[in-house]
């Protein structure tokens, strides 16, 4: 009986919110791209992180023992913005990540600079695996699950799209 009266209460609010959108609009204070952003956002919000991952098999990634050039070249193969690395010890842990961009503007051919590949849960919400690689200045974070072994990987791109695909 509280999951149904709890599922009429999300129905309610949702229209309520979605009339404040309509008249956000016809005031001329809420833009089409504003209001798809927030309906993108409402409609995923809660929805678990693992919904949005990439299976890590899916995901090409490189090992710390590779060279500048050869990751760049392997990027560039592949389309990818950053390469998540595998620790070069036959675990295929992976230990960080690479953004093309900093291996261009990095001097030399070490692998630096390593960023942070920060852990998420598979059951954290959208809205909180978001807003977790925004405070860490991260654009990739792993995603696992309760034994703490790697179930996948999202990137900000990804968590992105749904965003504004919500339907108008």
């Amino acid at each position: 009986m509280q999951l149904i009266h709890q599922q009429v209460q999300l129905l309610l609010a949702r229209r309520e919110l979605e009339s404040v959108f309509d008249e956000g609009h016809e005031a001329g204070i809420l833009r089409p791209a504003q209001r798809q952003l927030a309906q993108g956002l409402f409609a995923v919000a809660n929805q678990p992180v693992s919904s949005f991952q990439l299976a890590r098999r899916r995901v090409v990634h490189a090992n710390t023992e590779m060279s500048k050039t050869q990751l760049l070249r392997l990027a560039r193969r592949n389309r990818v913005a950053e390469l998540p690395l595998e620790e070069n010890s036959g675990k295929h842990e992976l230990v960080g990540y690479v953004r093309v961009a900093d291996l261009r503007l990095s001097e030399g051919d070490a692998l630096q600079p390593l960023r942070v590949l920060p852990k998420v849960s598979q059951k954290e919400p959208y809205i909180a695996a978001l807003v977790k690689l925004h405070n860490a200045g991260e654009t990739m974070a792993r995603v696992v699950g309760e034994n703490g072994q790697t179930t996948g990987l999202i990137n900000s791109r990804t968590l992105s799209e749904p965003l504004f695909r919500a339907e108008s």
